[in-house]
């Protein structure tokens, strides 16, 4: 704060400002770790203005609402694909007869694109709305992941691995956006806590599927262009997702 570290959970003011920065801090420790992180509650000493009804009532309604199954199913299903191809994009383009090198080099070059992403996808989505936005990113998943079927040299490789890292690692912003736009700045941490269980369920589900239908089939193709089809699903999900009315007062 100012420039100052403490050593106390001290609570967020609920701003623009302050929002953007706690997304952008979350986004970039998500992107280093490699995984999803839960994040606790901002401590609370005295009650905000803006919170008009108790936590326990405001989950049972957002769990009410079509919009928060949309974007829990939207996000598991686009979050089912993320875990495969990250975890086994690797092994993906070794199993191609491409070097180890090149596999690494690929995995690399994802990840660094990825944290570009964070920056293009929070640049366009104060200026676009956050919903079309996550679900251009699912398709653009897909296509770049239908893209890197046919691939089997290194340039066309790594260039592969650059845009879907641009497409697939940029989701965690977009969707800190819409939870905060959704359903209020002050209410982001009880939403996220509903919806990270089913985003981790499926981190761990993925990587499960693809290797079982590697095994079944001796290749990861298959596993690959089922994913590139995830996506798109996924995009047309959150389409559907649109923000919940605010109740009448």
């Amino acid at each position: 704060m100012g420039g100052r570290y403490f050593n106390d959970l001290l609570p967020l003011p609920y701003t623009e400002e302050a929002l953007r920065h706690f997304c952008r801090r979350v986004t970039q420790a998500q992107e280093f770790l490699g995984r999803r992180i839960l994040i606790e509650n901002p401590s609370t000493y005295l009650q905000f203005a803006e919170s008009s009804i108790p936590e326990a009532e405001f989950l049972r309604e957002a769990a009410r609402t079509r919009a928060l199954w949309l974007l829990i199913s939207g996000l598991f299903i686009g979050t089912l694909a993320n875990g495969a191809v990250s975890f086994h994009l690797v092994a993906y383009y070794s199993d191609k007869g491409m070097s180890s090198a090149v596999a690494a080099v690929a995995i690399s070059v994802y990840a660094l694109f990825g944290a570009i992403a964070n920056f293009v996808w929070g640049f366009l989505v104060e200026r676009m709305s956050e919903r079309l936005l996550l679900a251009a990113a699912m398709v653009l998943s897909s296509l770049s992941l239908g893209l890197m079927l046919p691939v089997q040299h290194a340039a066309p490789a790594i260039a592969v691995a650059a845009v879907y890292g641009m497409a697939a690692r940029g989701e965690g912003t977009l969707v800190n956006t819409i939870l905060a736009q959704y359903y209020g700045r002050d209410s982001y941490g009880r939403i996220a806590g509903v919806v990270s269980p089913f985003n981790s369920l499926a981190l761990g589900i993925g990587p499960l599927l693809a290797s079982i239908c590697f095994d079944l089939s001796g290749s990861y193709t298959i596993a690959f262009a089922l994913f590139s089809g995830t996506y798109l699903f996924s995009a047309f999900i959150l389409v559907l997702a649109r923000k919940p009315a605010r109740p009448a007062a």
